[in-house]
């Protein structure tokens, strides 16, 4: 008895197995059937959408083609820049007083080192800043005199304390005040060694030392000896050692486009530069931004050169002219040619200057219409167009 109970349990478990294994067979078929009705769909919709066209059609109609390209270095947007001084420099010397160029210690062209002298300014605004250091510096040794006096009388019991408390007291008076009027010197270029001049033998007495700001080229001096210069006025520019920047131009609307690994280079000498920084303000009037990027090698521009910039994309793809979009409710399209025609694709754009910048759904070789394409348009549409 057991053992026919135990066949008829393995005859239910086998039918089981025959009907689930049916059953994941009948559903495998209804997926790879309605897969397939969706690609006839889709097949069916491209080819209701190709266009039939001859070589000779294509001619008459003034429809042409171009090669699909891959994005490379000669390739981005061009924009206006201007060659700059890195921006932790500047270019530029200024006067700190009033007075008259009286000479000049360097010519247009010299290479020159950071604080070296280049020019002196005659100036009574100087003169009166440096009496005023000569008085506070005699009054200085004087005050250190008597406090090194009043320190031996205290030690031998001549003086009472509160007497050196009073000497050592206008001691660091004498002191504040000197260092106050050494800071001013220092403002008119007198370093140390020419302040203990002006002290020993009154050199430069008269005079502000314009030096220079950094080590580079003296490329230019704005005012002729004998000129009068007020403060802040530009004196002398100067061409850093260090590698020059670029100040460049970019619409608003681009600004999307930067990354990180962005990189930029001027056609057709190909230097290349390095973003740095970005200006996130936008121009209410223009709608632009500024960018600042370093050139990657020495170049000769001098500084304010106005040059062309291209913008490189930071992401690989497939280069789309803008003459090959047509806009059809609300999506790109372009129109690729097939062995019998033309068939219209859409595509993700991403500008890039005048032009487009495609990741997927095109392929460098393939050719794309770039004129006519409005008439292809039309002949889509059904509305008319010769075949």
């Amino acid at each position: 008895m057991s053992v026919i109970v135990q066949t008829m349990r393995n005859k239910s478990m086998r039918n089981f197995v025959t009907v689930r294994g049916q059953a994941n067979l009948f559903r495998l078929g209804a997926a790879l059937l309605l897969s397939s009705l969706l690609v006839s769909e889709v097949s069916a919709q491209q080819a209701a959408d190709a266009i039939e066209l001859t070589q000779e059609d294509a001619i008459k109609l003034g429809v042409q083609f171009e090669s699909v390209r891959s994005i490379n270095d000669a390739m981005g947007i061009e924009l206006p820049a201007q060659v700059i001084a890195p921006l932790d420099e500047g270019s530029h010397a200024y006067s700190l007083v009033d007075g008259v160029i009286s000479d000049w210690r360097a010519s247009s062209g010299d290479r020159v080192l950071e604080g070296e002298i280049i020019a002196r300014i005659a100036s009574n605004v100087a003169g009166d800043l440096q009496a005023q250091w000569l008085d506070a510096d005699a009054s200085l040794s004087a005050a250190r005199l008597e406090a090194s006096r009043s320190e031996r009388l205290f030690e031998n019991g001549v003086i009472a304390e509160r007497r050196l408390q009073q000497v050592q007291l206008a001691l660091a008076h004498a002191e504040s005040r000197e260092a106050s009027n050494r800071r001013a010197l220092e403002q008119l270029g007198f370093d140390a060694s020419s302040i203990d001049r002006l002290a020993e033998s009154k050199a430069n007495l008269g005079y502000a030392l314009l030096r220079a700001p950094r080590e580079g080229l003296l490329v230019h001096r704005a005012r002729s000896v004998g000129e009068p210069v007020g403060v802040g006025d530009k004196i002398a520019e100067f061409q850093s050692s260090s590698a020059k920047w670029v100040s460049v131009i970019l619409p608003a609307a681009l600004a999307d486009t930067l990354g990180n690994s962005t990189k930029l280079s001027l056609m057709p000498t190909g230097e290349t530069l390095t973003l740095r920084e970005r200006d996130y303000s936008i121009d209410p009037l223009t709608q632009t931004i500024e960018l600042y990027a370093e050139f990657d090698t020495e170049v000769n521009y001098p500084l304010g050169s106005l040059i062309d910039v291209f913008v490189l994309p930071s992401e690989s793809g497939v280069l789309v002219p803008a003459s090959a979009i047509v806009y059809t409710e609300g999506n790109n399209y372009v129109y690729v040619k097939t062995v019998n025609g033309v068939t219209p694709r859409q595509l993700d754009l991403i500008p890039i200057g005048r032009d487009y910048l495609v990741h997927s759904g095109l392929r460098a070789g393939e050719q794309i219409a770039v004129s006519g394409t409005a008439l292809l348009k039309g002949m889509q549409l059904g509305l008319g167009g010769d075949s």
